[in-house]
């Protein structure tokens, strides 16, 4: 049995780990499209500050782990799948072809539509190629300009302040965390950041990225205000990785449509972690919850059901843990 895995993220790993444990003898490729060692994006804050080096940031520590599992890894990838004749078109122009397939392929951030978002200056913090680029311009006292304070902003914020930036905070919503919180909580951890030293601009967005001759970037709001900068992360949300599905017989509403076993509308094609829209048993619809546990959980499943064995899952965590600045705030339920 071929098992094809797209995406090397802990969605990935775990799902080819899980099918080596209880398939021996198959084969598993393991594809990602970065020049990395598998890693977790949410050690990336964690580098920034100084914690850990690039290794604290690999899935796996062991030299050899995946050659010793027998699991290949390949960099690629994928632009399209044809399902009838069960392969992967990589960037490269290789054809992979696979028996089961799993779509593990995660998200990346949405950049919004933005003049001047595309040029120098402008870093999104989601790899770690993008961590190195932050590391030399975020140095004590810079000017860093943040978009967006969500679950993600939040732990980048955490990590900018910890390097001594002058932070300056810009969030459309009416509060920080919009999607984790409700207005009182959301507030108080506005007036938390404030008092650490951010500025926060709540309810305004960045309309315009300016680059004057010889000059710091300047970021001009919808509140009228302008803001001068040194480096601007963007930190707006993500989406999942599914453009290469277009054309195909899987079906994708937010994220890759799956069953409680993880199975697309395509026998044999599973999906896994941020791109998944997960069937959630307790609330009865199916949910996209880009968080590491879902992945590692989802991951799992779908393993099992590709090697045979029958696993449901029983539900998509939605429950959120945060620590901003050293205040620590957690939201869960049908808040």
């Amino acid at each position: 049995m071929k098992h094809l895995i797209l995406g090397a993220g802990p969605a990935g790993v775990i799902a080819a780990e899980t099918i080596r444990k209880h398939a021996p003898h198959d084969e598993i490729t393991l594809v990602g499209d970065e020049p990395e060692a598998p890693y977790s994006r949410m050690a990336i804050p964690y580098l920034l500050i100084g914690n850990i080096g690039e290794n604290g940031t690999h899935l796996r520590h062991n030299a050899g782990h995946f050659e010793a599992q027998r699991i290949t890894l390949k960099r690629g990838r994928a632009v399209s799948l044809d399902t009838g004749a069960r392969t992967v078109k990589l960037d490269s122009g290789e054809a992979l072809p696979y028996d089961r397939l799993l779509i593990a392929t995660g998200s990346s951030p949405a950049t919004p539509p933005i003049p001047g978002i595309d040029g120098p200056g402008v870093r999104a913090c989601w790899t770690l190629a993008a961590a190195r680029a932050i590391l030399a311009p975020a140095t004590p006292g810079a000017r860093v300009l943040q978009m967006g304070a969500g679950f993600i902003g939040c732990i980048i914020m955490e990590a900018l302040a910890a390097r001594g930036v002058k932070l300056s905070v810009v969030e459309m919503g009416d509060r920080m965390v919009p999607r984790m919180m409700g207005p009182t909580a959301g507030g108080m951890i506005k007036q938390w950041c404030e008092k650490k030293g951010v500025a926060v601009h709540t309810g305004a967005r960045v309309e315009a990225i300016e680059r004057p001759a010889g000059g710091a970037l300047r970021a001009r709001l919808s509140n009228g205000q302008t803001l001068e900068a040194d480096l601007v992360i963007s930190a707006t949300g993500v989406k999942p990785n599914i453009g290469f599905l277009e054309g195909s017989a899987v079906k994708c509403l937010l994220g890759v449509l799956t069953d409680e076993h993880l199975q697309t509308s395509v026998p044999g094609v599973y999906a896994a972690g941020d791109c998944a829209e997960a069937f959630d048993k307790v609330s009865g619809k199916t949910i996209v919850s880009a968080i590491q546990p879902n992945a590692a959980e989802q991951a799992r499943v779908a393993a099992l059901n590709m090697v045979g064995q029958q696993a449901e899952l029983k539900g998509v965590t939605q429950i959120n843990v945060l620590d901003t600045l050293g205040l620590i705030s957690a939201s869960f339920g049908n808040w």
